[in-house]
């Protein structure tokens, strides 16, 4: 395998369709490729890696949507108008993944501790829904619970006794797993909240910055408390806190304009 070998099917890769139609994200087009790179280099019979010099996708510079401080005031004020809305207050407060939340169980909330244990995830691959544990090491991990985040979990957990008593033998068991459940018990598609979502925000009027903006408010939010990169990148579950510096970069004040009149001050051009 020479070079342009490697180069041409960096080209196929790109240009690869989706299960969900047009072509492969440029994130996922650098995961196989660096995979590739990386798997080349640990193979000591190889002199020559072949795609030491392929060219990786550059990831596109997207702005994030977040919530305002007066509209995160408005979600947690209206938890109670919607069948779902505690799930939505409690994403804002946690900053987990859609996936995660929907495979959080029971047996990773730790109520009296305060914490959840971040292990599963439920997900979709199309229109199948799929499980398995997260996909990094990092994103196995421990969140500590806001207190309101921990009443919201309380509170679910009483509405989840009560459903089982009222249906009785047509009672799910995965209700008795999963935190969140249809009121039989029954597991919905992760599809479902994120649709949910939007007649939540349509409902208490705020901006409908998607699910996963709930993500991204809770980032911000940490942010203007003051919250260290790295400790943000744990709570996040990200796998590298130069990845949190990308997304998130351009909301830490980094008093850019203070250090650089420490030059002014060198010079004595004021």
């Amino acid at each position: 395998m020479t070079r342009s070998d490697a180069a041409a099917f960096a080209q196929r890769v790109r240009a690869r369709e989706s299960r969900r139609g047009g072509v492969l994200a440029p994130k996922t087009c650098r995961t196989i490729l660096k995979s590739l790179r990386q798997s080349f280099d640990a193979c000591p019979e190889l002199e020559v890696n072949v795609f030491d010099r392929v060219r990786l996708p550059p990831l596109p510079d997207v702005e994030v949507a977040f919530l305002t401080r007066k509209e995160i005031d408005m979600l947690l004020a209206g938890v109670d108008l919607h069948r779902w809305g505690w799930v939505f207050g409690f994403l804002t407060l946690t900053g987990l993944r859609r996936s995660e939340f929907c495979g959080l169980r029971w047996s990773e909330v730790h109520l009296g501790d305060g914490y959840i244990d971040v292990k599963w995830r439920r997900t979709t691959a199309g229109s199948d829904v799929v499980e398995g544990a997260p996909k990094t090491r990092r994103a196995r991990r421990r969140v500590p619970l806001d207190p309101m985040a921990a009443r919201l979990l309380a509170a679910r957990s009483q509405q989840r006794d009560h459903d089982r008593l009222a249906w009785g033998p047509d009672w799910c068991l995965h209700g008795d797993e999963y935190v969140w459940s249809f009121e039989d018990g029954s597991l919905p598609h992760p599809d479902r909240l994120t649709s949910e979502f939007g007649k939540f925000c349509a409902k208490i009027d705020i901006t409908p910055c998607g699910l996963h903006g709930l993500r991204h408010t809770f980032a911000a939010a940490a942010i203007a408390a003051g919250v260290a990169p790295y400790a943000l990148s744990r709570a996040l579950g990200h796998s590298q806190v130069g990845f949190t510096y990308q997304v998130y970069g351009h909301l830490w004040d980094d008093g850019l304009v203070e250090e650089l009149g420490k030059i002014t001050q060198m010079l004595g051009t004021a």
